[in-house]
Protein backbone atom coordinates (compact mmCIF):
# COMPACT_ATOMS: atom_id res chain seq x y z
CA UNK A 1 0.00 0.00 0.00
CA UNK A 2 3.23 2.52 0.71
CA UNK A 3 4.62 2.02 -2.93
CA UNK A 4 0.30 2.76 -4.15
CA UNK A 5 0.98 6.21 -4.35
CA UNK A 6 4.28 5.93 -6.12
CA UNK A 7 3.04 3.71 -8.45
CA UNK A 8 0.41 6.20 -9.46
CA UNK A 9 2.36 8.94 -9.52
CA UNK A 10 4.92 6.71 -11.76
CA UNK A 11 2.03 6.01 -13.74
CA UNK A 12 0.90 9.72 -13.87
CA UNK A 13 4.00 10.57 -14.59
CA UNK A 14 4.81 8.45 -17.77
CA UNK A 15 1.98 9.18 -18.98
CA UNK A 16 2.90 13.11 -18.59
CA UNK A 17 6.28 11.46 -20.30
CA UNK A 18 4.06 9.67 -22.82
CA UNK A 19 2.12 12.80 -23.73
CA UNK A 20 5.01 15.35 -23.93
CA UNK A 21 6.99 12.94 -26.33
CA UNK A 22 3.31 12.27 -28.75
CA UNK A 23 2.80 15.71 -28.51
CA UNK A 24 6.82 16.46 -29.63
CA UNK A 25 6.52 13.61 -31.94
CA UNK A 26 3.00 14.99 -33.54
CA UNK A 27 5.04 18.68 -33.71
CA UNK A 28 8.15 17.37 -35.46
CA UNK A 29 5.48 15.70 -38.07
CA UNK A 30 3.61 19.34 -38.63
CA UNK A 31 6.48 20.58 -39.28
CA UNK A 32 7.09 17.94 -41.93
CA UNK A 33 3.47 18.84 -43.21
CA UNK A 34 3.87 22.48 -43.10
CA UNK A 35 6.86 22.42 -45.45
CA UNK A 36 5.06 19.55 -47.92
CA UNK A 37 2.61 21.76 -47.92
CA UNK A 38 4.38 24.83 -49.07
CA UNK A 39 6.36 22.56 -51.53
CA UNK A 40 2.82 21.67 -53.14
CA UNK A 41 1.27 25.11 -52.63
CA UNK A 42 4.68 26.50 -54.24
CA UNK A 43 4.46 24.22 -57.04
CA UNK A 44 0.82 24.24 -57.70
CA UNK A 45 1.32 28.09 -58.17
CA UNK A 46 4.42 27.37 -60.02
CA UNK A 47 2.93 25.27 -62.22
CA UNK A 48 -0.34 27.61 -62.94
CA UNK A 49 1.45 30.75 -63.75
CA UNK A 50 3.79 28.68 -66.09
CA UNK A 51 1.00 27.05 -67.80
CA UNK A 52 -1.33 30.39 -67.86
CA UNK A 53 1.75 32.59 -70.18
CA UNK A 54 3.36 29.56 -71.64
CA UNK A 55 -0.43 29.16 -73.07
CA UNK A 56 -1.20 33.06 -73.82
CA UNK A 57 2.85 33.06 -75.47
CA UNK A 58 1.66 30.36 -77.62
CA UNK A 59 -1.25 31.75 -78.57
CA UNK A 60 0.64 34.68 -79.64
CA UNK A 61 3.51 32.53 -81.28
CA UNK A 62 0.61 30.44 -83.67
CA UNK A 63 -0.70 33.86 -84.56
CA UNK A 64 3.13 35.44 -85.58
CA UNK A 65 3.31 31.88 -87.53
CA UNK A 66 0.47 32.46 -89.31
CA UNK A 67 0.72 35.77 -90.20
CA UNK A 68 4.16 35.06 -91.42
CA UNK A 69 2.88 32.64 -93.69
CA UNK A 70 0.08 34.88 -94.89
CA UNK A 71 1.93 37.18 -95.80
CA UNK A 72 4.47 35.49 -97.76
CA UNK A 73 1.76 33.37 -99.34
CA UNK A 74 0.57 33.55 -102.80
CA UNK A 75 -2.57 34.84 -101.62
CA UNK A 76 -0.78 37.95 -100.04
CA UNK A 77 -1.21 40.34 -102.33
CA UNK A 78 -5.17 39.95 -102.52
CA UNK A 79 -5.31 40.35 -98.86
CA UNK A 80 -6.87 43.51 -97.01
CA UNK A 81 -5.80 44.76 -93.82
CA UNK A 82 -9.19 44.13 -92.57
CA UNK A 83 -8.86 40.66 -93.59
CA UNK A 84 -5.54 40.16 -91.97
CA UNK A 85 -6.89 41.31 -88.95
CA UNK A 86 -10.08 38.94 -88.79
CA UNK A 87 -7.86 36.57 -88.87
CA UNK A 88 -5.32 37.38 -86.51
CA UNK A 89 -8.02 38.14 -84.24
CA UNK A 90 -9.41 34.41 -84.91
CA UNK A 91 -6.19 33.02 -83.76
CA UNK A 92 -5.47 35.26 -80.80
CA UNK A 93 -9.22 35.13 -79.54
CA UNK A 94 -7.81 32.36 -76.84
CA UNK A 95 -5.26 34.95 -75.03
CA UNK A 96 -4.57 36.69 -71.91
CA UNK A 97 -4.57 40.31 -73.51
CA UNK A 98 -4.01 40.34 -77.40
CA UNK A 99 -1.74 42.80 -77.35
CA UNK A 100 -0.17 45.09 -80.16
CA UNK A 101 0.98 42.87 -83.77
CA UNK A 102 3.34 45.08 -85.69
CA UNK A 103 4.88 44.01 -88.93
CA UNK A 104 8.14 45.78 -90.34
CA UNK A 105 9.88 45.50 -93.97
CA UNK A 106 13.68 44.17 -93.67
CA UNK A 107 15.02 47.73 -92.83
CA UNK A 108 13.24 47.85 -89.64
CA UNK A 109 10.42 50.20 -91.40
CA UNK A 110 6.64 49.85 -90.14
CA UNK A 111 4.37 48.24 -92.60
CA UNK A 112 1.48 48.18 -90.25
CA UNK A 113 0.10 48.19 -86.96
CA UNK A 114 -3.03 45.72 -86.92
CA UNK A 115 -4.50 46.85 -83.33
CA UNK A 116 -3.83 50.46 -84.19
CA UNK A 117 -1.92 51.02 -80.62
CA UNK A 118 1.37 50.20 -81.43
CA UNK A 119 4.69 52.09 -82.65
CA UNK A 120 4.04 55.27 -83.62
CA UNK A 121 7.44 55.76 -84.86
CA UNK A 122 7.78 54.32 -88.27
CA UNK A 123 11.67 52.89 -87.98
CA UNK A 124 11.82 50.11 -85.49
CA UNK A 125 15.46 48.89 -86.53
CA UNK A 126 16.28 49.75 -83.29
CA UNK A 127 14.25 47.94 -81.44
CA UNK A 128 15.91 44.73 -79.75
CA UNK A 129 13.37 42.37 -80.92
CA UNK A 130 13.48 43.51 -84.78
CA UNK A 131 17.00 42.89 -84.33
CA UNK A 132 16.86 39.94 -82.09
CA UNK A 133 14.65 38.49 -84.79
CA UNK A 134 16.53 39.40 -87.81
CA UNK A 135 19.59 38.28 -86.54
CA UNK A 136 18.54 34.79 -85.63
CA UNK A 137 15.88 34.27 -88.53
CA UNK A 138 15.33 30.42 -87.14
CA UNK A 139 14.26 31.77 -83.86
CA UNK A 140 11.34 33.53 -81.71
CA UNK A 141 12.52 35.90 -79.30
CA UNK A 142 11.10 37.61 -76.14
CA UNK A 143 12.44 40.63 -75.70
CA UNK A 144 13.65 42.40 -72.83
CA UNK A 145 11.09 45.66 -71.24
CA UNK A 146 11.06 48.31 -73.02
CA UNK A 147 8.47 51.39 -73.73
CA UNK A 148 6.49 51.98 -76.65
CA UNK A 149 6.32 54.48 -78.61
CA UNK A 150 2.59 55.49 -78.55
CA UNK A 151 0.90 58.17 -75.92
CA UNK A 152 -0.16 56.58 -71.95
CA UNK A 153 2.26 53.39 -72.82
CA UNK A 154 3.84 51.62 -70.25
CA UNK A 155 6.22 48.81 -70.11
CA UNK A 156 6.24 45.93 -72.36
CA UNK A 157 7.92 43.37 -73.75
CA UNK A 158 7.59 41.74 -77.59
CA UNK A 159 7.45 38.03 -78.94
CA UNK A 160 9.10 38.15 -82.54
CA UNK A 161 9.82 36.12 -85.39
CA UNK A 162 11.44 36.63 -88.58
CA UNK A 163 9.01 36.77 -92.11
CA UNK A 164 11.50 34.71 -94.84
CA UNK A 165 10.17 34.49 -98.23
CA UNK A 166 9.79 31.42 -100.45
CA UNK A 167 13.70 31.70 -100.87
CA UNK A 168 14.31 31.82 -96.90
CA UNK A 169 15.70 35.63 -97.73
CA UNK A 170 14.73 37.65 -95.01
CA UNK A 171 12.08 40.26 -95.55
CA UNK A 172 10.87 41.56 -92.41
CA UNK A 173 9.97 40.79 -88.80
CA UNK A 174 6.26 39.93 -87.22
CA UNK A 175 6.23 41.08 -83.28
CA UNK A 176 3.29 40.54 -80.92
CA UNK A 177 3.89 43.76 -78.12
CA UNK A 178 1.92 42.85 -75.01
CA UNK A 179 2.41 45.12 -71.63
CA UNK A 180 3.47 44.06 -68.77
CA UNK A 181 0.75 45.52 -66.59
CA UNK A 182 -1.47 42.32 -67.76
CA UNK A 183 0.98 40.20 -66.10
CA UNK A 184 1.53 42.14 -63.18
CA UNK A 185 -2.18 42.17 -62.71
CA UNK A 186 -2.43 38.47 -62.56
CA UNK A 187 0.61 37.55 -60.65
CA UNK A 188 -0.58 39.97 -57.82
CA UNK A 189 -3.91 38.14 -57.66
CA UNK A 190 -1.59 34.95 -56.28
CA UNK A 191 -1.79 35.00 -52.41
CA UNK A 192 1.77 33.43 -50.96
CA UNK A 193 1.46 34.80 -47.97
CA UNK A 194 3.60 36.93 -45.71
CA UNK A 195 7.48 36.90 -47.57
CA UNK A 196 6.42 35.24 -50.64
CA UNK A 197 7.48 36.08 -53.87
CA UNK A 198 6.56 35.23 -57.46
CA UNK A 199 8.48 36.94 -60.29
CA UNK A 200 8.47 36.31 -64.19
CA UNK A 201 12.38 36.64 -65.65
CA UNK A 202 13.99 36.33 -68.79
CA UNK A 203 16.77 34.06 -68.96
CA UNK A 204 19.35 36.90 -68.01
CA UNK A 205 17.44 37.89 -65.09
CA UNK A 206 15.54 40.61 -66.68
CA UNK A 207 12.19 41.30 -64.66
CA UNK A 208 8.76 40.84 -66.49
CA UNK A 209 6.79 41.20 -63.78
CA UNK A 210 6.76 40.36 -59.56
CA UNK A 211 4.78 40.36 -56.84
CA UNK A 212 5.86 42.28 -54.38
CA UNK A 213 6.97 44.84 -56.64
CA UNK A 214 9.74 45.33 -54.27
CA UNK A 215 10.62 42.06 -53.39
CA UNK A 216 10.61 41.40 -49.61
CA UNK A 217 13.72 39.30 -49.77
CA UNK A 218 16.82 39.72 -52.04
CA UNK A 219 19.72 38.27 -51.54
CA UNK A 220 23.01 37.17 -53.43
CA UNK A 221 22.19 33.41 -52.96
CA UNK A 222 18.82 33.64 -54.93
CA UNK A 223 20.89 35.27 -58.02
CA UNK A 224 22.93 32.61 -57.49
CA UNK A 225 20.31 29.66 -57.51
CA UNK A 226 18.64 31.09 -60.31
CA UNK A 227 21.96 31.82 -62.62
CA UNK A 228 22.70 27.98 -61.75
CA UNK A 229 18.62 26.70 -62.54
CA UNK A 230 19.57 28.63 -66.38
CA UNK A 231 22.77 27.29 -67.03
CA UNK A 232 21.83 23.62 -65.94
CA UNK A 233 18.82 23.77 -68.77
CA UNK A 234 16.44 21.81 -66.58
CA UNK A 235 12.51 22.53 -67.07
CA UNK A 236 11.90 22.87 -63.47
CA UNK A 237 14.14 22.56 -59.90
CA UNK A 238 13.24 23.64 -56.12
CA UNK A 239 15.20 24.29 -53.58
CA UNK A 240 14.20 24.48 -49.77
CA UNK A 241 16.32 24.87 -46.25
CA UNK A 242 14.52 23.95 -43.19
CA UNK A 243 16.18 24.34 -40.51
CA UNK A 244 17.83 27.98 -40.18
CA UNK A 245 16.34 31.40 -39.30
CA UNK A 246 16.35 32.08 -42.36
CA UNK A 247 14.64 29.26 -44.02
CA UNK A 248 12.62 29.34 -47.37
CA UNK A 249 11.34 27.20 -50.05
CA UNK A 250 11.81 28.22 -53.93
CA UNK A 251 10.63 26.86 -57.40
CA UNK A 252 11.84 27.66 -60.56
CA UNK A 253 10.38 26.74 -64.00
CA UNK A 254 10.84 27.34 -67.59
CA UNK A 255 8.35 28.34 -69.95
CA UNK A 256 8.26 25.96 -72.50
CA UNK A 257 10.68 26.50 -75.09
CA UNK A 258 10.40 30.52 -74.13
CA UNK A 259 13.53 32.13 -72.95
CA UNK A 260 11.38 32.70 -69.61
CA UNK A 261 11.28 31.32 -66.09
CA UNK A 262 8.68 31.35 -63.66
CA UNK A 263 10.10 31.58 -59.72
CA UNK A 264 8.05 30.97 -56.66
CA UNK A 265 9.49 31.55 -53.39
CA UNK A 266 7.83 31.01 -50.12
CA UNK A 267 10.03 32.89 -46.92
CA UNK A 268 10.34 31.40 -43.29
CA UNK A 269 7.07 32.97 -42.00
CA UNK A 270 5.19 31.96 -45.08
CA UNK A 271 5.60 28.19 -44.38
CA UNK A 272 5.84 27.62 -40.56
CA UNK A 273 3.10 30.51 -39.98
CA UNK A 274 0.49 28.29 -39.04
CA UNK A 275 2.27 25.69 -37.15
CA UNK A 276 4.50 28.09 -34.70
CA UNK A 277 1.32 30.10 -33.93
CA UNK A 278 -0.35 26.90 -32.34
CA UNK A 279 2.97 25.49 -31.05
CA UNK A 280 2.34 27.18 -27.21
CA UNK A 281 -1.16 25.57 -27.62
CA UNK A 282 -0.25 21.82 -28.68
CA UNK A 283 2.78 21.73 -26.18
CA UNK A 284 0.83 19.94 -22.78
CA UNK A 285 -2.30 18.90 -24.20
CA UNK A 286 -2.91 16.23 -26.40
CA UNK A 287 -6.65 17.32 -27.03
CA UNK A 288 -5.02 20.64 -28.70
CA UNK A 289 -3.40 18.23 -30.96
CA UNK A 290 -6.07 16.78 -32.17
CA UNK A 291 -8.11 19.68 -32.84
CA UNK A 292 -4.74 21.08 -34.70
CA UNK A 293 -5.16 17.64 -36.66
CA UNK A 294 -8.16 18.58 -37.83
CA UNK A 295 -7.21 22.49 -38.12
CA UNK A 296 -4.53 20.75 -40.68
CA UNK A 297 -6.76 17.85 -42.34
CA UNK A 298 -9.42 21.50 -43.28
CA UNK A 299 -6.46 22.90 -44.89
CA UNK A 300 -5.47 19.81 -46.74
CA UNK A 301 -9.26 19.46 -47.67
CA UNK A 302 -9.03 23.05 -48.79
CA UNK A 303 -5.71 22.85 -50.68
CA UNK A 304 -7.16 19.46 -52.39
CA UNK A 305 -10.09 21.10 -53.72
CA UNK A 306 -8.16 24.56 -55.02
CA UNK A 307 -6.16 21.45 -56.94
CA UNK A 308 -9.22 19.46 -58.04
CA UNK A 309 -10.87 22.86 -59.42
CA UNK A 310 -7.59 23.10 -61.30
CA UNK A 311 -7.48 20.18 -62.55
CA UNK A 312 -11.45 20.27 -63.67
CA UNK A 313 -10.71 22.94 -65.55
CA UNK A 314 -7.48 21.08 -67.24
CA UNK A 315 -9.89 18.00 -67.81
CA UNK A 316 -11.76 21.07 -69.70
CA UNK A 317 -9.01 21.86 -71.67
CA UNK A 318 -8.33 18.39 -72.49
CA UNK A 319 -11.67 18.20 -73.96
CA UNK A 320 -11.83 21.60 -76.28
CA UNK A 321 -10.62 21.44 -80.10
CA UNK A 322 -7.68 23.98 -79.67
CA UNK A 323 -8.76 25.68 -83.15
CA UNK A 324 -12.20 26.02 -83.30
CA UNK A 325 -13.25 26.07 -79.94
CA UNK A 326 -15.77 23.26 -79.82
CA UNK A 327 -15.58 19.99 -77.80
CA UNK A 328 -13.10 17.22 -79.66
CA UNK A 329 -13.73 13.95 -80.61
CA UNK A 330 -12.74 12.78 -76.70
CA UNK A 331 -15.19 14.70 -75.48
CA UNK A 332 -17.90 13.18 -78.09
CA UNK A 333 -17.02 9.84 -77.21
CA UNK A 334 -17.89 9.62 -73.71
CA UNK A 335 -20.93 12.33 -73.62
CA UNK A 336 -22.05 9.69 -76.59
CA UNK A 337 -21.73 6.62 -74.47
CA UNK A 338 -23.21 8.70 -71.48
CA UNK A 339 -26.66 9.34 -73.10
CA UNK A 340 -26.86 5.96 -74.66
CA UNK A 341 -26.69 4.64 -71.45
CA UNK A 342 -29.39 6.55 -70.38
CA UNK A 343 -31.82 5.75 -73.61
CA UNK A 344 -31.40 2.25 -72.48
CA UNK A 345 -32.47 3.59 -69.02
CA UNK A 346 -35.52 4.34 -70.34
CA UNK A 347 -34.83 8.39 -71.05
CA UNK A 348 -36.46 9.00 -74.45
CA UNK A 349 -35.47 9.32 -77.74
CA UNK A 350 -31.59 10.37 -78.88
CA UNK A 351 -30.60 12.43 -82.11
CA UNK A 352 -27.45 12.36 -84.27
CA UNK A 353 -25.96 14.88 -86.66
CA UNK A 354 -22.99 14.25 -89.09
CA UNK A 355 -22.07 16.90 -90.34
CA UNK A 356 -18.95 17.89 -93.17
CA UNK A 357 -18.09 20.56 -95.20
CA UNK A 358 -18.52 20.56 -99.06
CA UNK A 359 -15.42 20.64 -101.15
CA UNK A 360 -13.08 21.69 -98.12
CA UNK A 361 -9.52 20.32 -100.01
CA UNK A 362 -10.56 22.38 -102.70
CA UNK A 363 -10.94 25.27 -100.26
CA UNK A 364 -7.77 24.76 -98.91
CA UNK A 365 -5.97 24.13 -101.91
CA UNK A 366 -6.87 27.11 -103.60
CA UNK A 367 -7.22 30.03 -100.24
CA UNK A 368 -4.28 28.32 -98.22
CA UNK A 369 -4.14 26.39 -94.61
CA UNK A 370 -4.72 29.68 -92.45
CA UNK A 371 -7.95 30.75 -94.59
CA UNK A 372 -9.11 27.10 -94.44
CA UNK A 373 -8.36 27.15 -90.26
CA UNK A 374 -11.00 30.49 -90.37
CA UNK A 375 -13.32 28.69 -92.65
CA UNK A 376 -12.95 25.65 -89.59
CA UNK A 377 -13.26 28.47 -87.08
CA UNK A 378 -16.63 30.19 -88.35
CA UNK A 379 -18.64 27.02 -89.29
CA UNK A 380 -17.98 25.77 -85.78
CA UNK A 381 -19.07 28.85 -84.20
CA UNK A 382 -22.40 28.86 -86.22
CA UNK A 383 -22.49 24.79 -85.60
CA UNK A 384 -22.43 25.48 -82.06
CA UNK A 385 -25.55 27.70 -81.81
CA UNK A 386 -27.58 24.77 -83.00
CA UNK A 387 -27.06 23.05 -79.66
CA UNK A 388 -30.24 25.15 -77.78
CA UNK A 389 -30.38 22.88 -75.25
CA UNK A 390 -27.92 22.13 -71.73
CA UNK A 391 -27.98 18.75 -72.96
CA UNK A 392 -27.26 19.37 -76.46
CA UNK A 393 -23.49 19.02 -77.33
CA UNK A 394 -21.52 19.54 -80.65
CA UNK A 395 -17.88 18.47 -81.37
CA UNK A 396 -14.85 18.61 -83.94
CA UNK A 397 -15.22 14.73 -85.07
CA UNK A 398 -12.27 15.29 -87.02
CA UNK A 399 -10.88 17.09 -89.91
CA UNK A 400 -13.77 19.12 -91.51
CA UNK A 401 -16.09 16.80 -90.16
CA UNK A 402 -18.50 18.01 -87.38
CA UNK A 403 -21.07 15.67 -85.16
CA UNK A 404 -23.72 16.91 -83.01
CA UNK A 405 -25.85 14.52 -80.53
CA UNK A 406 -29.13 15.97 -79.29
CA UNK A 407 -30.56 13.80 -76.64
CA UNK A 408 -34.90 13.70 -76.30
CA UNK A 409 -34.80 14.64 -80.21
CA UNK A 410 -37.29 12.74 -82.75
CA UNK A 411 -35.98 12.59 -86.78
CA UNK A 412 -38.34 15.15 -87.44
CA UNK A 413 -37.33 17.63 -84.96
CA UNK A 414 -33.49 17.06 -85.47
CA UNK A 415 -33.79 17.39 -89.52
CA UNK A 416 -35.25 20.89 -88.33
CA UNK A 417 -32.27 22.01 -86.18
CA UNK A 418 -29.48 20.10 -89.20
CA UNK A 419 -31.57 22.57 -91.69
CA UNK A 420 -31.41 25.28 -89.55
CA UNK A 421 -27.78 25.02 -89.14
CA UNK A 422 -27.18 24.09 -92.95
CA UNK A 423 -28.80 27.24 -94.34
CA UNK A 424 -27.39 29.37 -91.72
CA UNK A 425 -24.29 28.62 -93.08
CA UNK A 426 -24.66 29.09 -96.56
CA UNK A 427 -26.66 32.55 -96.07
CA UNK A 428 -23.07 33.51 -94.19
CA UNK A 429 -21.57 33.22 -98.01
CA UNK A 430 -18.30 32.49 -96.88
CA UNK A 431 -16.63 32.98 -100.57
CA UNK A 432 -15.79 29.46 -102.11
CA UNK A 433 -13.97 29.84 -105.26
CA UNK A 434 -14.19 26.03 -105.85
CA UNK A 435 -17.43 25.22 -104.67
CA UNK A 436 -20.84 24.68 -106.54
CA UNK A 437 -22.35 27.27 -105.26
CA UNK A 438 -19.61 29.32 -105.03
CA UNK A 439 -20.03 29.56 -101.17
CA UNK A 440 -18.65 27.46 -98.17
CA UNK A 441 -22.07 24.91 -97.77
CA UNK A 442 -22.43 21.99 -95.17
CA UNK A 443 -24.02 18.52 -96.15
CA UNK A 444 -25.45 17.06 -92.92
CA UNK A 445 -26.74 13.58 -92.13
CA UNK A 446 -29.14 12.42 -89.83
CA UNK A 447 -30.51 9.14 -87.91
CA UNK A 448 -32.33 8.86 -84.79
CA UNK A 449 -33.72 5.93 -82.83
CA UNK A 450 -37.47 6.98 -83.33
CA UNK A 451 -36.49 5.78 -86.79
CA UNK A 452 -33.41 3.75 -86.96
CA UNK A 453 -33.36 0.53 -85.23
CA UNK A 454 -29.48 0.72 -83.32
CA UNK A 455 -28.51 -1.57 -81.35
CA UNK A 456 -25.46 0.62 -79.90
CA UNK A 457 -24.41 3.83 -80.00
CA UNK A 458 -21.96 3.36 -82.78
CA UNK A 459 -24.44 1.56 -84.98
CA UNK A 460 -26.53 5.12 -84.38
CA UNK A 461 -23.60 6.77 -85.37
CA UNK A 462 -22.88 4.81 -88.39
CA UNK A 463 -26.59 5.35 -89.74
CA UNK A 464 -25.90 9.02 -89.48
CA UNK A 465 -23.05 9.02 -91.39
CA UNK A 466 -24.24 6.71 -94.03
CA UNK A 467 -27.15 9.39 -94.74
CA UNK A 468 -24.02 12.23 -94.59
CA UNK A 469 -22.60 10.13 -97.77
CA UNK A 470 -26.36 10.25 -99.21
CA UNK A 471 -26.29 14.22 -98.89
CA UNK A 472 -22.74 14.31 -100.00
CA UNK A 473 -24.37 12.16 -103.46
CA UNK A 474 -27.43 14.14 -103.71
CA UNK A 475 -25.35 17.26 -104.56
CA UNK A 476 -24.29 18.18 -100.91
CA UNK A 477 -25.30 21.27 -99.07
CA UNK A 478 -28.29 19.07 -97.84
CA UNK A 479 -29.45 17.35 -95.57
CA UNK A 480 -30.41 14.03 -95.25
CA UNK A 481 -32.32 11.92 -92.48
Amino acid sequence: MVLKPVRVFCFIFLLAVLATLLTGWHMLQMKEDALAYAHASGKNTLLLVEREFHRDLDVHAQTLQTLSNVLTGPATPALTQQILQELVQGHAAGSVQSGTLVVTDANGQLLMDLNHAGELRRDLSEREYFQAARDNPGRQFLSRPFLPSYPGASESTALSRAVLDANGQFVGVVAAIKELRHMESFVRGLDLGELGDVSIRLLDGSVLAQWPAEPKRSSADERQTFEAFVASGEVETFRQQANTPDAYWRGYRRIGDYPAVVSVELGRKAIFHTWTARTWITSGLLLAINAMTLFFAYRLTRHLRRRDAQESRLRTQADTDPLTGLHNRRWFDQKAQREWQRRRAGDGQLAVLMMDIDQFKAYNDHYGHPRGDLALINVAHLVGKGCRREEDGAARYGGEEFVMILPGCDTAAAARIAESIRREIEETALPHAKGDRGVVTLSIGVASTSDTAAESIEALIDAADANLYKAKAAGRNKVVA
